[in-house]
């Protein structure tokens, strides 16, 4: 079993966090669903900053560069 540690909040708090907790989840499970909906929620916040960023002239230069990659590589025939 993993140790158990006390963090002191006001009653203020607690009772916020008690409501919206509920009856079905332990603290544990609370607290983790919390920190993992925070962070999907950063990742959607900087996929969205990053899309606005993302203008049609920065994608015709991945495209064109991409292409060009394509076009310089040379493969050595092989032999079966």
């Amino acid at each position: 079993m993993d140790e158990i540690t006390t963090i002191s909040i006001s009653r203020e708090t607690k009772k916020f966090l008690e409501q919206k907790k509920g009856k079905d989840k332990t603290w544990d499970e609370f607290f983790r669903e919390i920190i993992l909906e925070k962070e999907k929620l950063e990742a959607l916040l900087a996929a969205t900053r990053l899309e606005k960023e993302f203008t049609q002239e920065i994608e015709e230069a991945v495209i064109d560069s991409t292409n060009e990659l394509r076009r310089s590589l040379r493969f050595k025939e092989v032999e079966l």
